[in-house]
């Protein structure tokens, strides 16, 4: 199967309302979470602004609504909405990022007496020809606000297209440059993934699949 670099980026305004989708988890055994629903799309409505308020990515609703016109459903239009998943195999802890799904899936550790609950967000595609590692690593550090220094081969490849990057991108949207890949508010290093930024990701080849913020306890004081 072919792979591609998996950016855990929001790719939405700072201020666009985004959900998570939570759902207590079943017992072990059963893998099968959550439920195919419908909703009634109102006249402001496109197919991308109702993915992004029910924690769905871009594909996964414009897939279960072929017949659908992703900018202009229209007013009154039944939109499917395709939350029912499947929790991929391995252990129910930390964060799992099923690259075959573009979707990630955190499994926090349940408060004593209270179930387990499980959290899945969808996820972007970073660039094509960048490959994702497989396997486990885990975050050795964290950093607030980080500075983006772009690769050299990022770099030229910027220049050869008219649009070069400087040395140091500054975090924050009004600094970012328009084609970059601008950090955003918090930066992970993974031990073996190399840095996981949380902000946006680098030009994709496919449209965009917005990303619900972290729960609290993922991001640094």
């Amino acid at each position: 199967m072919r792979k591609v670099l998996i950016i855990l980026a929001a790719l939405l305004p700072a201020t666009a309302p985004v959900y998570a989708e939570v759902y207590e988890l079943p017992p072990e055994g059963y893998d099968v979470i959550g439920t195919v629903s419908t909703i009634t799309a109102r006249y402001e409505d496109t197919l991308v602004d109702i993915a992004r308020r029910h924690g769905l990515g871009y594909y996964d609703v414009v897939r279960a609504n072929p017949d659908v016109n992703v900018w202009v459903p229209g007013e009154g239009t039944e939109i499917v909405l395709p939350s029912r998943f499947i929790l991929p195999p391995g252990p129910r802890k930390g964060l799992v990022l099923n690259l075959a799904e573009y979707r990630m899936y955190y499994f926090p550790e349940p408060q004593q007496g209270k179930p387990a609950y499980v959290y899945t967000y969808p996820m972007s595609i970073g660039r094509m020809d960048w490959e994702t590692p497989l396997g486990k690593t885990k975050i050795v550090a964290m950093a607030k606000d980080p500075a983006w220094y772009p690769p050299q081969s990022v770099r030229d490849e910027h220049a050869a297209e008219g649009d070069p990057l400087p040395r140091v991108v500054p975090p924050g949207p009004e600094k970012r440059p328009s084609q970059g890949r601008p950090s955003g508010p918090c930066e992970d290093r993974a031990g073996r993934h190399g840095r996981v930024p949380r902000g946006r990701g680098p030009r994709g080849k496919r449209p965009p699949r917005p990303w619900p913020p972290l729960p609290a306890g993922l991001l640094p004081g």
